[in-house]
């Protein structure tokens, strides 16, 4: 039992005054005659040894009275056990967020992380609704609100801490604003569907992170934060400040500098709080030699990474002098470049301005990527099938012998890509015999003053890099003389430009493997001015690359990226990953998306092979801390801290009105005040038949 106003329990000690009334106030039980009393002084009975209680009976019933009084001035009550009724949707809604990004790798930081969870759980009552997220670049719902429910409750705290355990930091960028605006909807949804009607319930986020600068906050910019969801950041801080990452710097891929093929530029970037400015580029190498890159905190500097060691193995460069290790390491594919051999068959000298050989030579700048050899052949020299086993990609300029034609043939066929140039009607029999049609011809066609393409396809692949408005103007090239050819006669052909008097201009021809592309005039001064367009160069470079395939590139990802794959057939391929393990990839599948850790991945039994690297995002790096002020600024309410003493009071004011409530329910009081009533009226009975009998 307790009390509303305890201190009225006092009123019990009066208990003592019948007692003492009893002891003192003795009368005589008779009068007895005595002579004049008026010379003496009167004095008052006094307690002696001798005294003794008399009428106790009607002692205790005086007592009785007085002590019920007493208590029912205290407004006694019965404190009932507060049942939590989880279906009513009663109780305090939470949610923590575990951030679980890379940055978290930094020193202890995961286990400050896992103590944060673990004592916010220790604090659940049954009556509470809690939900765990996690989140690195995306966010993950690890024990949704409605698991929290099916659970029995004895088991509900127990759930979540076994799902914590299985959770890691990941290598993943901090999606801090996507994670609070998923989470806050889960908890606003959560409190619409629970909530009795009427009510607002208690909503909070617990965020646990590192809260480094780098988190990105975009998913938080176009978000409506619901007004009665707050959020509680339990920031952790790691003991060591100092840490500087890495980060791939992209060279232009035209880059033909001697001796540079392989050598990289890095941007070492230094947090705003680092207490170290000093530090080493290396491979990762022990016998590498290191370049010192100075760095003031808070900026990023671009340095030349050392020469790569002669083993071809090692493709990590690292950064030392820092005190954090998950963001010392940048990964590049160092490759040689790719050798092609290109074939012309055709009249005129490298040297002669007036040839179509002089112009195609120098189309194909010097770049690390592609190393272009010409292999210029003369149209009456004989040419076998042997001598095209190396060459992908030819250009039949002039009239040749059979045997030439015939070889060409089957060198398309097999796969290989012709462009046939008809500098005149008479290459038209030539090309007729490399597409087997019998009597194929041309003719010539007249032009006025000049022609222009007057219709392009930009859909198809040679000309999608023409399609922005910006580069699509064909009609500044002026062509002198063209030929009509008949399309109809090309079986399955496609014409993929025309002249502006609707005559074709040039046209592709699947055979077998491969194809023919007829151009219907020639690019020297005689014919157009095609060849000192800005047009050609990207033209001929990308009938290459339809040809032997796109140069390969060195491929740069990061963590959680998606990297499109090139076509691979139906074949059985693999993806190697950066720990040695490989994975089956179904066949046509275009992109790859489990890019989940920094390394060098490879493509293991695809035609055209493929290594790419994927790195850390550069962000992660930025370790220094964020303010939490820039949440508010976005509408993040955050709740505001409560000093111990106010805590207190607020759960002595809660206690109070607990116990007020109990009271005015119960009122005891009343059934108090009615017994003690009860026990006057008996006292005043009792002591009427004991005066009676006295007397």
């Amino acid at each position: 039992m307790s009390f509303l106003t305890p201190l009225y329990i006092a009123g019990t000690l009066l208990v003592a005054l019948p007692i003492i009334f009893h002891l003192i106030r003795r009368t005589p039980r008779e009068r007895i005659p005595f002579s004049s009393l008026m010379f003496l002084r009167e004095s008052p009975p006094r307690v002696t040894r001798r005294s003794r209680l008399e009428n106790i009976l009607l002692l205790v019933l005086r007592g009785i009275a007085l002590t019920l009084l007493a208590l029912a001035f205290a407004r006694p009550f019965l404190r009932e056990p507060v049942l939590a009724d989880t279906d009513s949707g009663e109780g305090q809604i939470i949610a923590i967020v575990v951030d679980t990004s890379a940055s978290m790798r930094r020193g202890d930081l995961w286990q400050q992380a896992v103590a944060q969870v673990t004592g916010t759980l220790d604090a659940i009552r049954p009556i509470d609704h809690v939900a765990l997220f996690a989140f690195d670049r995306r966010v993950r719902p690890v024990v949704s609100f409605q698991q929290w429910l099916d659970t029995p409750a004895a088991a509900r705290v127990g759930l979540i801490k076994g799902q914590l355990g299985s959770l890691t930091p990941s290598w993943g960028s901090t999606g801090l604003g996507a994670a609070l605006a998923a989470a806050a909807d889960a908890v606003d949804s959560h409190a619409t569907r629970t909530a009795p009607s009427g009510r607002v319930l208690e909503q909070q986020i617990v965020l646990v992170t590192d809260m480094q600068k780098g988190s990105d906050l975009t998913g938080l910019r176009q978000f409506d934060w619901p007004e009665q969801v707050s959020v509680k950041p339990a920031i952790v801080v790691p003991l060591a400040r100092t840490n500087a990452g890495i980060q791939l710097v992209a060279d232009r891929d035209d880059s033909s500098q001697s001796g540079t093929a392989n050598r990289q530029r890095v941007r070492v970037s230094n947090a705003a709080d680092s207490q170290a400015s000093q530090f080493r580029v290396r491979w990762a190498n022990a016998d590498s030699q290191t370049v010192e890159a100075y760095v003031v905190p808070g900026k990023s500097r671009v340095v030349q990474a050392p020469m790569p060691p002669t083993n071809g193995d090692v493709e990590q460069l690292v950064v030392e002098g820092d005190e954090h290790d998950f963001d010392n390491a940048g990964y590049v594919v160092l490759k040689s470049p790719q050798v092609v051999s290109v074939l012309f068959v055709g009249r005129g000298l490298v040297t002669d301005p007036k040839s179509l050989l002089y112009y195609f030579a120098r189309a194909f700048p010097e770049s690390k990527l592609r190393s272009v050899r010409v292999l210029a052949h003369e149209p009456n020299e004989h040419l076998t099938v042997a001598d095209l086993a190396a060459v992908r990609f030819a250009v039949l300029a002039d009239s040749v012998p059979d045997a030439t034609a015939k070889a060409l043939g089957e060198f398309v066929t097999s796969g290989g890509t012709l462009l046939a140039v008809l500098t005149n009607a008479a290459v038209a029999e030539s090309i007729g015999r490399v597409l087997d049609i019998a009597g194929y011809s041309a003719e010539e066609a007249t032009v006025r003053e000049y022609a222009m393409l007057g219709e392009v396809d930009f859909r198809h692949a040679l000309f999608a890099s023409f399609a922005d408005p910006r580069y699509s103007d064909f009609t500044k090239i002026h062509f002198w003389r063209h030929r009509h050819v008949d399309v109809a006669a090309l079986h399955d052909a496609r014409v993929l430009a025309k002249f502006d008097d609707r005559s074709p201009a040039l046209v592709e021809v699947p055979r077998g493997h491969g194809r023919v592309f007829l151009l219907t005039t020639g690019w020297g001064p005689d014919d157009s001015q095609l060849a000192v367009s800005s047009k050609f160069v990207p033209l001929i470079n990308g009938m290459l690359d339809y040809a032997v395939g796109a140069a390969e590139v060195t491929m740069q990802a990061r963590v959680g990226e998606p990297v499109t794959l090139p076509e691979f057939g139906t074949g059985p391929v693999r993806m190697r990953f950066p720990d040695g393990t490989e994975s089956d990839l179904a066949a046509g599948t275009r992109e790859f998306v489990d890019t989940m850790s920094p390394g060098v991945y490879e493509l293991v039994g695809a035609l055209t092979p493929l290594r790419f690297a994927v790195n850390l995002d550069a962000a992660e790096s930025q370790t220094e801390p964020l303010p939490v002020e820039e949440l508010e600024q976005l509408g993040v309410r955050l709740t505001a801290e409560k000093s111990s003493s106010k805590i207190n009071a607020e759960a002595t004011s809660q206690r109070q009105m607990l116990a007020f409530e109990l009271e005015s329910r119960q009122k005891l009081w009343r059934w108090l005040i009615v017994v003690a009533l009860a026990v006057l009226l008996t006292e005043s009975w009792l002591a009427g038949r004991l005066a009676v009998r006295s007397s």
